[in-house]
């Protein structure tokens, strides 16, 4: 390392230059760390979301499937049909049990 010597007049404005090159650098380094560690934050929430929205998908889906079940099952009640009245509320109560399994799905 080469001796300290003094700033003369001459010296100053090349000294001062390469100060404020070295601070803007140092400036530039910790403004790109703090931008990686606000994506890094954005992509751990952007992760959380598709985990939600997937989890919400899969129950919605399921409530869908017992909706649809309990909609076949409750058909044959809508129209006429020649069936004892013991069948019909069987059907019904089936019916209505799927339907709350579906409520309870979403």
């Amino acid at each position: 390392m080469k001796s300290l010597e003094p700033i003369t007049p001459d010296k100053f404005r090349p000294m001062h230059q390469k100060v404020c090159i070295a601070k803007s650098e140092i400036l530039e380094k910790m403004r790109r760390q703090e931008e990686e560690a606000k994506k890094k934050v954005i992509e751990e929430q952007k992760q959380g979301i598709k985990a939600i929205l997937e989890e919400a998908s899969k129950l919605q889906a399921s409530a869908e499937e017992s909706a649809l079940e309990a909609e076949t099952k409750a058909r044959p009640l809508v129209k006429d049909s020649d069936k004892p009245a013991g069948e019909i509320q069987e059907a019904a109560t089936e019916a209505e049990n799927l339907m709350k399994k579906s409520e309870e799905a979403l």
